[in-house]
């Protein structure tokens, strides 16, 4: 009974379909309704498409829209206002002129003498004992009241030297001197130790190392 049932119900089912589909595809024929074409009429367009002659702008935020020419002549005409501003600003701050001392560098500059910072109105500097080793290009490191000078170059050679500067009593004391001359090095104290790391065994900032140092002061 359920076989036969099943059976006699499939052309119904067939039907429908067809229907159906009559339906869908007549309405496609006769276009969108009144109220599509209202609808369309009245949506505002996503985009309006550049003229052919005209160049989309960048979606960055132009800095200067100047060109090269107008920017190089105005930053040209504010150069010497400027620089006389800095000039005065330096010559607030530091001394600039010239104070060359008796030592030169390895290929014969003189390097200049004394103290170049001004300092604020009510300081002054206080003259403390000379470091035992005139030296340049050198590491320093601070290491519990105490001021550690390592390393450095004369005009024709390099430096193992070690001093040390005890604020408290003024007074300086050589300390055992480096395993490799070097300078231009970086010097770092961590709790009682002093790091040397780098610099170079050669004047001028020539032959670069890479060994590293410690000196232990506990």
């Amino acid at each position: 009974m359920r076989s036969l049932w099943q059976v006699s119900r499939t052309p119904a089912i067939v039907m429908v379909v067809a229907c159906c589909l009559a339906i869908f595809l007549s309405l496609n024929a006769q276009g969108p309704s009144s109220s599509d074409q209202a609808e369309q009429q009245n949506a505002k367009p996503s985009a309006v498409p550049a003229k052919p002659d005209e160049k989309p702008k960048s979606s960055y935020i132009s800095v200067n829209e100047e060109d090269f020419k107008t920017v190089f002549a105005r930053m040209s005409a504010e150069k010497p206002a400027i620089m006389k501003r800095q000039m005065a600003l330096l010559n607030e701050r530091y001394d600039l002129s010239d104070h060359p001392a008796a030592t030169t560098m390895s290929r014969g500059k003189h390097i200049q003498d004394g103290v170049r910072v001004k300092l604020p109105s009510g300081m002054t500097w206080d003259k403390l004992a000379d470091m035992p080793t005139p030296r340049g290009s050198y590491g320093a490191a601070f290491i519990d009241g105490r001021i550690v000078a390592v390393g450095g170059e004369e005009p024709t050679r390099v430096l193992a030297t070690v001093e040390m500067y005890d604020i408290s009593n003024g007074k300086w004391s050589t300390q055992a001197p480096l395993g490799t001359p070097r300078h231009g090095e970086v010097v770092a104290a961590v709790d009682q130790t002093v790091y040397c790391i780098g610099g170079a065994d050669r004047p001028s900032h020539e032959g670069p190392i890479a060994t590293v140092e410690a000196l232990d002061f506990t």
